[in-house]
């Protein structure tokens, strides 16, 4: 241990770049070296331009002696689990198998349900709840899942074979991996890593070129295509294919081990990372549906659709410090609290600080939702106001499917979808008591009294080809909702003369407008 110490002494003095500990654990370490032998702070060597204190190279050449000094090993106060982080050297290759089938086991299970598919349909995953005709059955192990001959046509969606030789190469890429054990048998039942990297490489080495990359089944139809991917990520993030981000393609935790265990689990995993990584922008694949999801987007910067073919949402963020500012803080309160005020915002919708006090969702029976004035509202004040990620299309029904009713057009190719937000719940009438103002406001048209179903008409933005049925019941009724263009030209001066029509809109057609207006 001397003569390591000797030379590392020697490699700071010496001003090296062998790059210095930036995690807790590590900067204990540096205090204690610094009691042995005082370093100037001067010849420290600068932080910019490395990847951080293990890198490659030094590792290679201290023969992977600073590896002691980033295990980490937390008891957990259920006393059933502890968390551990793993050295990706000291990976024999029946740990990866281990880890590589535990990550099958939990990605085959709800609520990520990817256990077959048929080549008929290879985007639509079949659950083994589904495929085992038992769906009171809340969890299979990878034994139940693999004991039986896939019928004709049918293929795994995570085949574990395949699945294994990828998990090799991703664990020993990551920089970072921790994992929950249990304590009694000593099994992995929770594992997350991650890694920098650019766009580029996550394209090309996960599910977002190919969704069926682990799986023995190809088809070159569902190949992502590379330069729409590269320019919707530039859009929704900023992102270049070269663009340097965090990324963990890796978060399972058994059921066993979820509750309790799960904040003590990132906390750990995110006290691991260095200042930089933190400070790269982070995105993630996500399901629509589950705690998962919730949780992933309650804590990230924003959510949107349309850029992977298996129609999965993204959650992003611009530092991946913002995702994990909670974990950071200790701050479980703060981490529950943003959980369940996502939850409650997802349920009743999400307030606009322009949204009318005085409006507010119902349930509207065979009819979804509806908005509803809760007490009197004056011609001209604003009732909801739609803003949330915005989206390019040549065409609405291009729009992913999630958001084509819901979406609002600002420009030629511009929509808005104001996800969970009172503005996205509020109903389209052929004759409307609301209509819009600077594109994105809903405004009263009328004076409107307590009870009364708040609606406008979604002709006064859309100019696409989209279309709907409409149930309004109004005796003005279309019967179909569809474009600007399509509808009548005197409606369309009404509209026009008392300011209702979207700015976009008013632009665009202008000087129709005022022609057919003399």
């Amino acid at each position: 241990m001397n003569d390591f110490l000797d030379k590392l002494r020697k490699s700071v003095a010496s001003g090296e770049k062998n790059d210095l500990p930036t995690n807790a654990s590590e900067k204990d370490f540096l205090c204690r070296l610094r009691e042995t032998a005082p370093l100037k702070e001067k010849k420290l060597p600068a932080l910019s331009g490395r990847r951080d204190f293990f890198n490659t190279k030094f590792r290679e050449s201290m023969g992977g002696m600073l590896d002691f000094f980033r295990q980490k090993i937390e008891i957990v106060n259920d006393g059933k689990h502890r968390i551990e982080r793993i050295n990706y050297r000291e990976l024999t290759p029946e740990k990866i198998k281990e880890l590589s089938d535990f990550y099958v086991e939990i990605f085959r299970n709800p609520p990520y349900g990817q256990f077959l598919f048929h080549e008929d349909n290879p985007l639509h995953p079949i659950s083994p709840q589904e495929f085992f005709g038992q769906p009171d059955k809340s969890y299979f192990s990878l034994e139940e899942m693999e004991d039986f001959p896939l019928p004709e046509g049918m293929f795994h969606w995570v085949d574990r074979e395949k699945n294994a030789a990828f998990f090799e190469k991703k664990l020993k890429d990551a920089s970072y991996i921790t994992s929950i054990v249990e304590n009694h048998s000593g099994k992995i039942v929770g594992l997350i890593f991650g890694r920098r990297t650019t766009l580029k490489e996550v394209f090309e080495t996960e599910e977002m070129g190919n969704p069926l990359l682990y799986s023995q089944h190809y088809d070159s139809e569902l190949l992502a295509d590379e330069e729409s991917f590269f320019k919707k990520m530039k859009y929704h993030c900023g992102l270049n294919p070269d663009s340097e981000l965090f990324f963990s393609p890796c978060m399972a935790i058994h059921p066993s081990a979820r509750g309790g265990v799960f904040f003590a689990f990132i906390k750990n995993f995110v006290e691991s990372l260095p200042y930089e990584a933190l400070e790269l922008p982070f995105f993630v694949e996500i399901q629509h549906l589950g705690e998962g999801h919730d949780i992933t987007v309650s804590l990230s910067d924003s959510e949107f659709f349309g850029v992977l073919e298996n129609g999965h949402p993204i959650a992003f963020c611009k530092k991946f410090r913002n995702f994990s500012e909670a974990f950071l803080n200790d701050d479980k309160k703060g981490f529950i609290e943003k959980l369940l005020n996502y939850k409650k915002e997802k349920k009743l919708g999400k307030n606009h600080p322009e949204d009318h006090p005085y409006a507010e969702i119902h349930d509207l029976e065979g009819f979804g939702k509806g908005v509803f004035a809760k007490g009197n509202i004056k011609k001209g004040e604003i009732i909801a106001v739609f803003e949330g990620e915005k989206y390019e299309a040549d065409y609405e029904m291009d729009l992913p499917k999630i958001m084509r009713d819901h979406c609002i057009q600002v420009g030629e190719r511009e929509y808005i979808h104001a996800h969970n937000l009172l503005a996205e719940k509020i109903n389209h009438s052929c004759k409307p008591n609301c209509g819009l103002n600077d594109s994105v406001k809903v405004i009263a048209m009328r004076d409107i009294k307590p009870g009364e179903q708040l609606t406008w008409d979604y002709r006064m933005s859309e100019d696409s080809n989209w279309e709907m049925d409409c149930k309004c019941g109004k005796p003005t009724c279309s019967g179909k909702v569809g474009n600007f263009r399509n509808m009548p030209d005197a409606l369309k001066q009404k509209y026009f003369q008392e300011g209702f029509l979207s700015d976009w809109l008013v632009k665009k057609y202008k000087d129709i407008l005022e022609y057919t207006a003399v």
